[in-house]
């Protein structure tokens, strides 16, 4: 059960909704119409007894309905809330290393886009940060600076904890002014963690491939490629987004 599935049960429950509205206020209008049949259901034993299973059952599919629906949203509820669990960090809260393997196999088996481009980025001083402050705060400052991945990714692109300390942004279907964008929106967040100086320095370093002037087939190539860059720049302690 995933929750496209959990949707679509519940548009039936809204259809049949409708329509068991739609048969009683047409009943309602039959009975205030028609005198005639309001007469038999007050006097003809048959058709009192007919017309109270007829309203039973209309009483019973309604109180199916609410009950499904209430059911159906805790389902859709625990669903999320087990995607969450499945698909996010522990520590961070960022997608995780599962969830971007399900980004990256939607182009394994097939000629990837040009307008695909990959960034890879870390935090260079995370070891500094450590001895200096422990490793507890070292989560601390992952944790940061996942919220700010997450917030300059916003309508941008994807985002996720690669792995330790590396972090993979996938651009879909956007043009370099949009890798750009991201760059700025973190570089902006960065600095003003670091204006505080009450928490410990972020500094980070980053690679990016765009595919539209690598024009490579495989995304695996694209993400070593940013990868390789993004360890170049670690080495030269420079930002490249």
């Amino acid at each position: 059960m995933d929750s496209k599935f959990l949707t679509r049960k519940f548009r039936y429950k809204i259809t049949a909704a409708i329509l068991v509205a739609v048969f009683v206020i047409g009943l309602i209008v039959l009975l205030a119409t028609d005198s005639e049949l309001f007469h038999l259901i007050g006097t003809q034993l048959g058709v009192k007894i007919l017309f109270f299973m007829l309203w039973a059952s209309l009483v019973y599919t309604t109180a199916s309905f609410i009950y499904d629906t209430i059911m159906i949203k805790q389902a859709r509820r625990e669903y999320k809330e087990l995607e969450y669990k499945l698909y996010s960090d522990i520590s961070s809260g960022i997608a995780n290393r599962y969830y971007c393997d399900i980004i990256i196999d939607k182009y394994v088996d097939e000629k990837l886009p040009s307008d695909v481009s990959c960034a890879i980025l870390s935090i260079s001083n995370i070891q500094e940060i450590n001895e200096k402050y422990g490793r507890k705060t070292g989560t601390k400052v992952i944790v940061e600076f996942s919220k700010m991945l997450v917030s300059a990714s916003k309508d941008i692109c994807f985002v996720g904890r690669n792995s330790g300390n590396q972090f993979l942004a996938i651009f879909e279907h956007t043009g370099p002014e949009k890798v750009k964008e991201f760059g700025r929106k973190l570089e902006t967040l960065v600095k003003e963690h670091n204006e505080d100086p009450s928490v410990p320095e972020i500094r980070y370093v980053s690679g990016i491939a765009e595919n539209r002037k690598e024009k490579t087939d495989s995304i695996i190539k694209l993400i070593a490629l940013a990868d390789d860059r993004a360890l170049d720049s670690q080495l030269e302690d420079i930002i490249l987004v």
